[in-house]
């Protein structure tokens, strides 16, 4: 195909998709400035950051070729992100949050079109989500990669990739709704551009608040310590206590199992009485 299909191909979202590639566009280069490239090290770092995603999701989904490198209206977007950043990162890089405000929106949206791309041919919803995943944080894993520095999706603590997958999941959700006709397709476009939003506004607050994703649990010496000589001591018992038991005499145990009232032989001859 030569589009990508967006929530049925609704025009309002396709202009939504374009916007996210715009943004990606900017985000990519304006990382590309930050680290000192030249003009086209800095329009490849736009190209991957806007379509690497789409371009992995579109070969894992095989929709050849992919739209990275036919829809040329994708290209020449991710391309004018790029120029704008090269003209103008002193006003871009002077306006608070730019860089985390482009990667959040450019995020927010891709995770939605991968979603809806999945299912609108016809993918159950669990390959649909990862098909938004890659679609989200593929253009950045790519452009990282590229650049030798670990993927932000892995290095960042805050929440980035958390609420994007709630986002895929609430996307799926949405769609399963309007495909089922519980809801129409305004009030789909409607819910699409909330959950947007709202990933969006969970990315910059938790970087605002310094809101992290925990990580391993905390252990002191002691604690560690502490467990070994517990895992130690419980092994050493079950191994003495299991020796001791089956090292005792056949007649030992018939006679425990007597004083119980449990005489295997009484036993045997109650049953052979029973039967018929």
């Amino acid at each position: 195909m030569n589009h990508p299909i967006a929530l049925e191909s609704n025009s309002v979202l396709i202009v939504i998709e374009y916007l996210g590639i715009l943004f990606a566009g900017i985000n990519g280069g304006l990382v590309g400035v930050h680290r000192k490239l030249d003009v086209f090290s800095i329009l490849v770092c736009s190209w991957a950051t806007a379509l690497g995603g789409g371009f992995i999701r579109d070969i894992a989904m095989g929709d050849i070729p992919p739209v990275g490198i036919s829809d040329y209206g994708f290209i020449l977007t991710a391309f004018a992100g790029g120029l704008i950043v090269i003209f103008a990162h002193l006003e871009i890089d002077s306006m608070n949050w730019s860089l985390i405000f482009t990667d959040a929106l450019a995020t927010a949206l891709f995770a939605v079109d991968g979603t809806a791309k999945g299912l609108t041919f016809g993918f159950n919803g669990g390959t649909a989500l990862f098909l938004g995943m890659l679609t989200a944080f593929g253009g950045g894993t790519v452009r990282d990669l590229l650049l030798n520095d670990v993927p932000l999706v892995i290095r960042d603590k805050h929440f980035y990739a958390v609420p994007t997958i709630i986002g895929c999941v609430l996307t799926i959700f949405c769609m399963k709704a309007s495909m089922r006709h519980w809801i129409s397709l305004g009030w789909e476009i409607v819910f699409d551009i909330c959950i947007v939003i709202a990933v969006v506004l969970v990315r910059i607050l938790s970087v605002k608040f310094n809101l992290t994703v925990p990580g391993a649990m905390p252990r002191k010496r002691n604690q560690i310590e502490m467990t070994k000589r517990f895992m130690t001591t419980t092994t050493k018992k079950m191994i003495d206590y299991s020796s001791h038991w089956y090292s005792r005499p056949q007649s030992s145990r018939s006679a425990k199992r007597r004083r119980r009232g449990k005489d295997p032989h009484k036993q045997q001859q109650h049953n052979q009485q029973q039967r018929p």
